[in-house]
C-alpha cells in the first residue's frame, strides 16, 4: 500500500494514447492516496501523482 508522499515507480502509462494523453514512465511521487478496496474490480487503491491529478490504480505503479 502506498502511502502519500512516497516514491513508486510508474510501470505504464495508464492513459489514452489514442487520445494524446501520456504520462512518463519513471519514479513518480505519490500526492493523494484512496482507499477503493469496496470497487470490484481495482486493486485496492487510486494514487494521484505530480503530473496528473487525477486517480491512478496502483497497479500502474510499483514501490521502490
Amino acid at each position: 500500500m502506498f502511502k502519500k508522499g512516497d516514491q513508486a515507480l510508474l510501470l505504464k502509462n495508464p492513459l489514452d494514447i489514442q487520445l494524446g494523453e501520456f504520462i512518463p514512465t519513471g519514479v513518480k511521487v505519490i500526492t493523494d492516496v484512496k482507499d477503493v478496496r469496496h470497487i470490484k474490480g481495482t486493486s485496492g487503491q487510486w494514487v494521484k501523482i505530480a503530473e496528473h491529478d487525477d486517480w491512478i490504480d496502483s497497479t500502474y505503479f510499483t514501490q521502490i
